[in-house]
């Protein structure tokens, strides 16, 4: 990972300079998981600011907390983001399962 990744990933989630640090002191690997997640969110929720929305509100399925915050924090943190990205998508899947079915 370049700091040019870094940086493009700080602008897409609108870090202020703290996270950004956080995050660069995590490492490459981490910071491919950062950019992982964020194709999932970007997948799951359709527009950049919905996913910038996302990850600055603390959301139920992590207990109340906000998934920036777990993402740059910790390993921990960004397993747990990942799982409830997993729990997300499946139940994307499941309601484009149903809508098709009504469809036929």
């Amino acid at each position: 990972m370049t700091q040019a990744t870094l940086l493009e990933l700080a602008r897409m989630w609108d870090l202020a300079e703290q996270e950004e640090a956080c995050l660069a002191k995590a490492g490459p690997s981490s910071i491919a998981i950062c950019l992982d997640i964020d194709r999932s969110l970007l997948w799951l929720l359709g527009e950049r600011d919905t996913v910038r929305r996302w990850l600055k509100t603390p959301q139920r399925v992590l207990y109340h907390r906000t998934p920036l915050h777990l993402v740059i924090g910790s390993s921990s943190g960004r397993d747990l983001v990942r799982q409830a990205l997993l729990i997300e998508a499946a139940d994307a899947r499941d309601a484009e399962a149903l809508v098709a079915m009504d469809a036929s």
